[in-house]
């Protein structure tokens, strides 16, 4: 049998709170209208990794991926206000920000497995999300 390349896939939920700010309260309330006030979101992101199966059918155990995930990402947000716990350089703390910061994140931590994370997406309403990777 010829080899594919695999992608396998979790999510995880979470709450939390953010404001997105600009450099003047003028400019945030233009850009960003009633998100430039503190708000929150029942959060859903998923993160898709990819690569060939090894001898037990697997690219990576879910399991391992679940803790990756909720070791990088849901105990350090859950119920938090991520403006206080993200690094003061991702600003403003958009959907597409935090995407971009997560999928270096868990690149590094998945790289120990023999596949790659194809990418992370982050929703932030039932019809809204972010993505990176493909």
């Amino acid at each position: 049998m010829a080899r594919s390349v695999v992608l396998i896939n979790i999510e995880r939920r979470f709450e939390a709170a953010h404001v997105l700010e600009c450099a003047s309260p003028t400019e945030t309330k233009h850009v960003f209208g009633p998100c430039g006030r503190i708000h929150g979101h029942s959060y859903k992101v998923e993160v898709g990794v990819r690569g060939y199966t090894d001898k037990h059918g697997m690219i990576m155990n879910f399991k391992d991926l679940k803790e990756i995930v909720d070791e990088k990402i849901i105990r350090v947000c859950d119920h938090q206000f991520l403006n206080d716990v993200f690094p003061e350089t991702i600003t403003p703390l958009t959907a597409e920000n935090m995407c971009l910061y997560w999928y270096d994140l868990l690149g590094a931590a998945i790289r120990v497995y023999d596949c790659q994370l194809a990418y992370v997406r982050l929703w932030e309403t039932a019809t809204a999300y972010a993505q990176v990777g493909a």
